[in-house]
């Protein structure tokens, strides 16, 4: 990921100041100037991360589940008519939201 190289970047970069400072290329009050703002980008590439870590635990999570529920509706790819009792058994309600929106409430033998 790119964020995580960025921030290793960044840390080894404190490593280069602070040999600067050590062999007196730079004053203390500067590298330590410089290390707040390294410290400062670190922090922010670090929120990004787990923002991003967030996410795609929430996207994996939702894939995982749809997997699931597709699985479970391959048992029924068999049917040749779709009767009143397995509309019942498959379906707890359908919600249509606008014009264009529409929303199935699975049984949970389903989803």
């Amino acid at each position: 990921m790119a964020e995580r190289k960025a921030v290793k970047t960044l840390e080894n970069s404190i490593t280069k100041i602070f040999t600067s400072m050590v062999s007196g290329d730079m004053s203390t009050e500067a590298f330590l100037g410089k290390k707040e703002v390294i410290n400062t980008s670190i922090g922010r590439k670090n929120a990004i991360i787990e923002k991003l870590e967030t996410r795609l635990a929430a996207l994996t999570t939702g894939k995982a589940a749809s997997e699931e529920v597709v699985a479970r509706l391959y048992a029924y790819r068999s049917l040749e008519v779709l009767d009143r009792d397995v509309v019942d058994c498959l379906i707890s309600r359908i919600l249509i939201h606008g014009d264009k929106d529409i929303e199935i409430v699975w049984n949970d033998c389903v989803g």
